[in-house]
């Protein structure tokens, strides 16, 4: 029997195949609010890599290795610029709030 993931979703404890999660990655999207640009959108990720979509509909369906969010968005032409920059979580403590620096 192979091995199982349990997954506790609210109040039900689900088993899952471990095999059904070996190498697979989590995965983003942006926000789908952009679905309602319908001009040519040109995206720039912090790399500085360009990638262009024919409308916010394409654009929200493509899919990310990092976490996304929107740091500018400007129209150029006949397009929408967006920039992207990376979203970092803060650091929280046990009870949800940010944990104190003293440095």
């Amino acid at each position: 029997m192979p091995p199982k993931y349990f997954v506790f979703y609210s109040g039900i404890v689900y088993s899952i195949p471990l095999k059904l999660y070996k190498g697979k990655r989590m995965t983003y999207k942006l926000n789908p609010a952009l679905s309602k640009i319908l001009s040519p959108i040109i995206l720039i990720l912090p790399d500085g890599n360009k990638q262009e979509y024919e409308n916010g509909n394409e654009l929200v369906e493509a899919v990310f290795d990092k976490c996304y969010m929107v740091k500018s968005m400007k129209a150029v032409s006949n397009s929408i610029e967006i920039t992207l920059m990376e979203r970092t979580a803060s650091v929280m403590n046990w009870n949800g709030e940010e944990a104190v620096s003293f440095f």
